[in-house]
């Protein structure tokens, strides 16, 4: 596997590189998995979409479409792109009624592969954890909370009691091999298929930390999405990934981790 970035590094290809055309693919798979904002900097910034991820996926199309195979582009977007949970979760067949500027940037980088008539595969997301983090990163709920409760620290809680539906990292990438072993195509939902209010994601963090979570509650943005519920069973049958690790047991190895063990 070839890394690319903006930056190039040690055994990291530039992606000026990559999309000028003098670097050869030879690659049967390109994971699109990079976007310069987050949800909550997409705020603050809400052109920087417009002005850097998607100008940059155009290029990469471009690439694309000038290979004589091209290949097996699969794109991470977010199953934040559908809004808020009905009646029940939510499917790939659903309108999405995306809330804020990252989950409209994701829907707009969606619509141009398909048009594209590149081989593509985007999978929404769910809310993925489990991944190395940072204390000053923003987002990433888990991890956060888990240091609150280590450091006594403030939590802050945004809304009444959201329900999300928590991936860990160890299912996201063992469903991205299924993609790649298959060469699947098409948009599908790839989440924990369960999800769970945060109080509860609360309860399990004061017991494997032994501390309480110093809560602090404010309004929630509007552009969160509070009820983020995903329909996975079409990805399941049509590779037959499940995901393995519940969120007891993925809490677990995040205080574990946290902890330097």
């Amino acid at each position: 596997m070839q890394p690319c970035s903006r930056l190039a590094a040690e055994g990291v290809v530039s992606l000026d590189t990559l999309l000028d055309g003098t670097h050869a693919l030879e690659a049967d798979l390109i994971i699109h998995g990079a976007w310069s904002c987050l949800p909550a900097s997409a705020e603050e910034v809400p052109r920087q979409i417009e002005q850097v991820d998607l100008p940059l996926l155009d290029r990469l199309i471009t690439r694309l479409t000038e290979d004589p195979a091209p290949p097996l582009t699969l794109f991470i977007s977010t199953g934040a792109v559908y809004g808020p949970a009905g009646d029940r979760p939510s499917r790939e067949s659903d309108t999405p009624r995306p809330l804020g500027a990252y989950a409209r940037g994701k829907l707009a980088a969606e619509d141009r592969l398909r048009a594209s008539g590149l081989p593509v595969c985007i999978l929404r997301v769910g809310n993925l954890y489990g991944l190395p983090s940072r204390p000053e990163d923003r987002q990433g709920v888990i991890a956060r909370m888990v240091r609150c409760a280590l450091s006594g620290s403030p939590f802050h809680k945004w809304g009444e009691d959201p329900v999300k539906d928590y991936l860990h990292s160890d299912d996201f990438f063992a469903a991205l091999r299924r993609v790649a072993q298959q060469r699947l195509e098409g948009t599908w939902n790839v989440a924990s298929g369960t999800a769970t209010p945060l109080s509860a994601l609360i309860s399990l963090v004061t017991e494997y930390t032994g501390a309480e979570v110093p809560v602090v509650a404010q309004p929630s943005p509007d552009w969160d999405v509070t009820d983020n519920r995903l329909d996975i069973s079409r990805f399941s049958t049509a590779t037959g990934w499940q995901p393995h690790i519940d969120l007891r047991e993925g809490v677990r190895r995040e205080v574990l981790v946290l902890r330097g063990r």
